[in-house]
């Protein structure tokens, strides 16, 4: 697991969505409420269809997150295969073994390498 990219508010309106990723380099990423829970993820495709539409100025991150599968510290290996390999996102937010309070990031490539150091050690 990796550090949490900055997250998205859900208030936060489509020109600074635009600027994060920008700024980030990400092809996804989370909407978190205050308290940490995860509300969903944008992916940069998301936003992109999102400005070619009417009225895409007034749009908040609330409005543009979507569903991600689950994953939580303490998950097994297959079950992360099994969240990532659900979305086409480069990455899962990761939350607490106990709640949705998201507390890192999975990606592919770190998944690659847990998997390929579990099976030769």
């Amino acid at each position: 697991m990796g550090r949490l990219r900055r997250p998205l508010r859900p208030h936060e309106p489509v020109h600074r969505i635009l600027a994060q990723f920008a700024a980030q380099r990400s092809g996804s990423l989370p909407v978190i409420d205050a308290a940490g829970t995860l509300l969903g993820v944008i992916a940069a495709g998301d936003v992109e269809h999102a400005i070619t539409q009417d009225g895409h100025d007034t749009l908040l991150a609330a409005e543009l997150a979507r569903e991600t599968p689950r994953l939580h510290a303490g998950d097994s290996l297959h079950q992360a295969i099994v969240a990532l390999g659900a979305t086409y996102d480069d990455g899962l937010p990761v939350m607490a073994a106990d709640s949705n309070r998201v507390i890192g990031r999975l990606t592919h490539q770190q998944l690659l390498r847990a998997h390929h150091e579990h099976f030769t050690a």
